[in-house]
């Protein structure tokens, strides 16, 4: 485990990682800090704003990696949003690309998911189809039942020294 933080308390950490399997697939989190995570304009899964570090984090690994005469690495994104970030740091799907894209077109207008978006929740907003954010709480809802699927084993890689050129949500918004 790797943690880095800005304060004398290690509890107040900004970055976490850990390079191990996990079974669990997901977090879970009390629903009333979910509404305030959404509100605030956080991301399933998070507790703060993140601190724009991914790109620097994602190059180390890869010179550490290198070094080590690697050529890829392969991760889960937990959430739609963590996928969406992935792609922009060059990652390619190894499984999951498909489900990306038509996530992309059912979330278009006259699409399933947009007409899923029926306001029963804070996470079921319409304006939510046109943002990463917004998707990701939305899945993060159970909004894929409608289409009979599931965020799930969602797999991708990134090539040492090489960006894939993935975008399954074109001029996204953050």
């Amino acid at each position: 485990m790797i943690t880095a933080c800005n304060s004398p308390n290690p509890a107040d950490e900004y970055f976490a990682l850990e390079l191990a399997d996990n079974s669990l697939k997901g977090i879970e989190l009390n629903l009333i800090a979910e509404v305030a995570a959404l509100q605030a304009g956080l991301s399933p899964g998070q507790v703060r704003a993140g601190l724009g570090g991914s790109r620097m984090v994602f190059e180390q690994i890869d010179a550490f990696l290198s070094i080590l005469g690697h050529r890829a690495y392969f991760l889960e994104p937990l959430t739609y949003a963590s996928a969406w970030l992935f792609e922009r740091r060059g990652f390619a799907y190894v499984h999951g690309h498909k489900l990306m894209d038509d996530i992309q077109h059912e979330f278009q207008t006259g699409g399933v998911l947009y007409k899923s978006l029926d306001e029963a929740s804070a996470f079921l907003k319409r304006y939510q189809a046109h943002t990463v954010r917004g998707r990701a709480w939305a899945i993060h809802d159970g909004i894929l039942e409608s289409l009979n699927l599931r965020w799930d084993k969602i797999r991708m890689v990134k090539q040492i020294g090489r960006h894939a050129g993935v975008e399954t949500f074109p001029k996204a918004v953050n």
